[in-house]
């Protein structure tokens, strides 16, 4: 079954003022006051609880310079995901404070092809190795 869930992901739980565009790579989180809409944003943390997700095989990530914001609102998730695969945009975002973020849960990146970066949690292949 498919569900459309018509919320943001991002670093709390709350209401937000959204600029909608017709190309969604330059729709955004805006402080303006002109042709804004309210959107809900939800952590991943939230989302995974109220779903009752047990763990994260791979995280996708593809929000346009807002990794890091959508980042720390899965501090309690990270421990349970494997992987992450991110789109990121210089100079947008910055690849070294995201990574600096992630090894705090200890993911490592292992591969960047263009403008994605894989990383894996070195917790969850430790069993391998052992």
């Amino acid at each position: 079954m498919l569900e459309i869930i018509k919320e943001i992901i991002g670093s709390e739980n709350k209401f937000v003022k959204f600029e909608l565009k017709e190309s969604t790579v330059c729709s955004r989180i805006s402080e303006k006051d002109e042709d804004l809409i309210n959107v809900k944003m939800i952590t991943i943390d939230s989302f995974v609880k109220e779903y009752k997700i047990p763990h994260i095989d791979i995280m996708k990530i593809d929000v346009e310079g807002y990794a890091l914001e959508v980042l720390k609102g899965a501090i309690h998730v990270l421990p349970v995901t494997k992987g992450i695969v991110m789109e990121y945009h210089p100079p947008h975002e910055n690849i070294k404070e995201i990574e600096n973020f992630l090894k705090n849960y200890n993911f490592e990146k292992v591969l960047t092809f263009f403008e994605y970066v894989y990383f894996i949690n070195k917790n969850a292949f430790s069993s391998i190795n052992s």
